[in-house]
This record gives C-alpha cells, sequence and structure tokens, in this order.
C-alpha cells in the first residue's frame, strides 16, 4: 500500500493530489462535494461530553524509574530521530 510507505519519496501523493485522486481505490469519492462541504460526515457524535474515567489510566507508575529516563534519551539521540526522517 503506497499510501502507507514509511520513506516519504515512495509515498502515493509524493507528485502533487491528483496522484491520490485517480487512485483506484477512491474512483467513486465525491471530492467535489468534499471541496464545496456538501459531504455529510458518516458518523458525528453526540454533543455531550464524551470523556469516561473507566478507559483513563493511572499515573505511570515507572515514569521515574531510570529505564524511562534511559529511554528518553535513547529517543532524542540523532541515529533514532533519523528513523522518523524516512
Amino acid at each position: 500500500n503506497r499510501l502507507l510507505q514509511r520513506k516519504p519519496n515512495a509515498r502515493l501523493g509524493l507528485n502533487g493530489p491528483l496522484e491520490v485522486k485517480s487512485h483506484p481505490w477512491f474512483a467513486d469519492f465525491p471530492w467535489d462535494k468534499l471541496e464545496s462541504k456538501e459531504l455529510i460526515a458518516p458518523f458525528i457524535p453526540d454533543q455531550v461530553d464524551n470523556f469516561d474515567v473507566k478507559v483513563t489510566n493511572d499515573a505511570w507508575k515507572d515514569e521515574d524509574s531510570d529505564k524511562m529516563k534511559e529511554s528518553a534519551i535513547l529517543l532524542k539521540s540523532e541515529s533514532v530521530q533519523d528513523l522518523f526522517k524516512g
């Protein structure tokens, strides 16, 4: 799937939005309705507060551990950050 390529130069859409629009998966998509804001969302959530305490995590029990600090330093290293550049 070219939309999910890690390297940006291999992704669908590198050559512009028309490349995405002309892909067979989007063949029946109403681009004109999207552009004119006439497209109706398939799901519209209720306008009430949807926060549910049951699905929240407790505070991280190991957030101050040495392993967490070591991981944070490792993630900031240039070699690891280069992995995300594509």
